[in-house]
């Protein structure tokens, strides 16, 4: 039983390792866009702190 949980538990880790992955080659690709650094939904500057500790904010 143990074994299935931590199967389970892996499985999700390893999820959640590519997703982020993902999102960190994305950012990668957009770093040299005009707009990287903008807020998508109201088009302010991220402050550079927040980019610093978390590069996919959008």
């Amino acid at each position: 039983m143990d074994g299935i949980n931590n199967k389970s538990v892996v499985a999700a880790s390893l999820r959640k390792a590519n997703e982020k992955l993902s999102k960190q080659k994305l950012v990668l690709e957009k770093v040299y866009d005009s707009d990287f650094g903008l807020c998508i939904r109201c088009s302010n500057p991220i402050p550079i702190g927040r980019i610093l500790l978390m590069p996919k904010s959008r």
